[in-house]
C-alpha cells in the first residue's frame, strides 16, 4: 500500500470516529506514522484527503456501474440496475455515505471538485436510460428526465440517511422495487370504473359517515 492510500485508510477511520470537521492533520499524521509535513508531500489539504477518501468510493462505483449496465438493452432494467448498485453502495458503505451527505457537500468549492464531477458521472447514467427509454416511447416524455433522476436519487439518499441516523434501514431490494414502481407507474391510483366505482362511492361514504360522528376528530 502507498502512503497516499495509507493516509487516506487513516483518514476514513479517522472521519467517522471524529467527524471531518474535528480530525486534524496532525491526527492523521499520528495514525500514519509519519510527521505532518509529510502529508502535504501528497495531499494540498485536508479537504484533499477528503477527497481522496470520496474518489475511493465513487471511483470504483461509476467503473462498475458503467460496466454492469452496458449490455442491457431494456433502459428500464438498466435504470434499476442502477438504484441497486447505488443503493448497495450506500448500505455496504455507510461511512462515505456520511461524509458525502453532511460533510462534503457543505464545503465551498463541492459542485466544481474532482467527487461532485464523479457523482455527476454516475448520475448521467441513469439520465441517460431515461433519456433513452423516451426516445423508444416505453417512458414517458412530459415529465423532465432531470427531474426523475433528481427523484430517485434524492430518494436514495434520504433512505440512506435516515438508516445512518437509526431511523430504518437501507433494505435494497423492496426500496429498488418502490423507488422503480414510483418511476416507472406513477402515484395515483387507476380510475375506478364498473364495479370498483360503487366499491369507491361506498367508501367515501363511509369516511364521510364518520368525519359526522366525529365532528372532524381523529
Amino acid at each position: 500500500m502507498s502512503r497516499a492510500e495509507q493516509i487516506v485508510d487513516a483518514a476514513r477511520e479517522l472521519f467517522a470516529d471524529a467527524g471531518y470537521e474535528a480530525t486534524s492533520i496532525a491526527a492523521i499524521a499520528r495514525k500514519v506514522g509519519v510527521a505532518d509535513g509529510a502529508i502535504y508531500r501528497h495531499f494540498e489539504s485536508k479537504r484533499d484527503i477528503l477527497h481522496g477518501v470520496i474518489a475511493g468510493f465513487y471511483g470504483p462505483l461509476v467503473e462498475s456501474a458503467t460496466r454492469n449496465v452496458r449490455d442491457i438493452s431494456d433502459p428500464r432494467d438498466r435504470l434499476r440496475a442502477l438504484v441497486r448498485t447505488n443503493l448497495t453502495a450506500f448500505a455496504q458503505d455507510p461511512l462515505v455515505c456520511r461524509l458525502i451527505i453532511a460533510e462534503a457537500r457543505i464545503l465551498d468549492g463541492y459542485y466544481e471538485s474532482s467527487i461532485a464531477d464523479l457523482s455527476r458521472r454516475y448520475t448521467a447514467l441513469a439520465l441517460d436510460a431515461i433519456n433513452d427509454g423516451i426516445e423508444l416511447g416505453l417512458l414517458r416524455d412530459d415529465i423532465a428526465p432531470t427531474l426523475v433522476r433528481d427523484m430517485l436519487f434524492g430518494a436514495m439518499e434520504h433512505t440512506a440517511w435516515g438508516a445512518l441516523t437509526g431511523h430504518g434501514t437501507i433494505d435494497i431490494n423492496v426500496i429498488t422495487d418502490s423507488l422503480m414502481s414510483l418511476a416507472l407507474g406513477g402515484i395515483a391510483a387507476d380510475e375506478p370504473t364498473g364495479a370498483g366505482l360503487g366499491e369507491q362511492l361506498d367508501r367515501l361514504e363511509t369516511l364521510v359517515s364518520r368525519f359526522e360522528v366525529t365532528g372532524g376528530g381523529a
